[in-house]
């Protein structure tokens, strides 16, 4: 999940700095409103329903009798991350 999330993120940088606007006076090399927006929201989202996902998959291997903590860590690793660069990219969009 964290590679898609990477994956995401390095198409919408890729779209937005070719994408033939002038942004030398933007803060962000970004500058395209949809390319800065799947920038933000996009990798969010993935990393939201990874974790969303892995904790699915921890209720569900626990009721079985699993050995579900790994995968309530893995959840909890990817909520984490989508909080930490929700936090950080929301500055390209502010």
């Amino acid at each position: 999940m964290i590679i898609a999330a990477l994956v995401v993120m390095g198409v919408a940088i890729l779209w937005g700095t070719n994408s033939g606007q002038d942004c030398s006076d933007a803060t962000f090399a970004v500058c395209a409103d949809p390319a800065r927006q799947i920038l933000v929201f996009g990798p969010t989202l993935v990393l939201l329903l990874g974790g969303l996902g892995a904790l699915l998959t921890a209720y569900r291997t626990w009721k079985r009798g699993g050995r579900w903590p790994i995968w309530q860590g893995a959840g909890w690793a990817l909520l984490v991350l989508m909080v930490a660069y929700a936090t950080i990219s929301a500055r390209a969009i502010i």
